[in-house]
């Protein structure tokens, strides 16, 4: 049975706390033993919003005590399919997995951010320029895409993609004459924390958070790929992901841990600093450095947009070929994605 949630603590609990409370509650009434489930993360925020929903009691306020776990996009995919983990944090690999017959749900988005395309000075007319992204399926790959369409460059016939480690490397060799790549400084401007305009030795920013992701679904243009479109804040880079069976199976559990990893990510916005000192145990490695990582996010967790991102993930992916070949896009769409908490944006 869920219960009311609580109202938002001053403060974090320490999380070994927080487990040994959970622990201790339900070994002592029966009656109200919570759920052993594991959870996994591939990611810093990922990490942090699992470590603050369990701190929080996000977790226990649904009748869950989670066991949270480390690992990679494909070791989420393998647990999930031999039913070792309740699902958890993964990001657009995830994608990749389920198009290919992984049995993932994704439920709703966690954290994102902006996305900017450089381009170096052999961008220009004359030659078919190359963009460089570290994976096809990716968020800065979608963004470029949609970006190039809406100023009437067809991202198939007239740009040519380089899928690599190093993308500014490839921009620096002349490889590329173009960039797509994760940015946060526009974020941080808005803040008022502006970095002020690039040198004019570094390449110039032709699209950034200014004139970010087009915010419609790729049917809405009836099929124009040079259509106008207003533009949405941010890109989801982190998704909740669960068991495909889950949603038919048990759908008060999906929305119950979707609404608790949300609840997790509000939190990590809130206060970074404590959230990294919960998530260093997590994730490993210095603080200071993780800190940094999850201040640089866009922490607007949600359903709704998350939904039309996904919608991106995918149009984008198939026409580039990063997602399996065959794919009926529509279908693809209703097949990983449930509308597991239908009252919530």
């Amino acid at each position: 049975m869920k219960r009311d949630p609580p109202t938002r603590r001053a403060s974090f609990l320490p999380l070994a706390a927080a487990m040994a409370l959970a622990m201790a509650l339900a070994m002592a009434s029966p009656l109200w033993a919570l759920e052993k489930i594991k959870l996994a993360y591939s990611s810093p925020g990922g990490a942090a919003i699992i470590s603050a929903a369990i701190s929080e009691g996000y977790f226990a306020d649904e009748g869950f005590e989670v066991e949270p776990l480390s690992l990679t996009a494909p070791e989420i995919s393998q647990k999930i399919a031999s039913g070792e983990i309740k699902g958890g944090e993964i990001n657009h690999l995830g994608l990749k997995l389920a198009s290919h017959g992984a049995p993932l749900i994704f439920t709703a988005g966690l954290y994102g951010g902006f996305v900017e395309i450089l381009a170096g000075p052999s961008w220009g007319p004359g030659h078919k320029p190359i963009l460089a992204v570290q994976d096809l399926a990716s968020g800065p790959a979608v963004a470029a895409a949609r970006y190039f369409r809406s100023e009437g460059i067809d991202p198939d016939a007239d740009i040519g993609w380089l899928e690599t480690d190093d993308p500014l490397a490839a921009l620096e060799s002349s490889e590329a004459s173009a960039l797509a790549r994760w940015e946060f400084k526009r974020h941080e401007a808005a803040h008022g924390h502006d970095h002020g305009h690039a040198p004019a030795d570094e390449p110039t920013v032709l699209f950034g958070a200014s004139a970010s992701l087009p915010a419609h679904s790729p049917a809405d243009d009836g099929g124009n790929p040079h259509a106008k479109h207003t533009s949405a804040h941010h890109l989801f880079e982190s998704f909740v992901v669960l068991p495909a069976t889950l949603a038919e199976s048990d759908p008060a559990s999906a929305a119950a841990i979707t609404r608790a990893l949300i609840r997790g990510a509000r939190r990590v916005g809130e206060n970074p600093s404590k959230a990294a000192d919960l998530a260093t145990g997590l994730w490993g490695g210095p603080r200071e450095p993780l800190e940094a990582e999850i201040a640089r996010y866009m922490w607007m967790p949600g359903v709704s947009h998350a939904k039309e991102h996904l919608r991106y993930y995918i149009h984008e992916g198939i026409k580039r070929g990063a997602l399996a070949p065959n794919l009926d896009e529509k279908a693809f769409f209703g097949r990983v994605f449930s509308q597991a908490l239908p009252d919530l944006n």
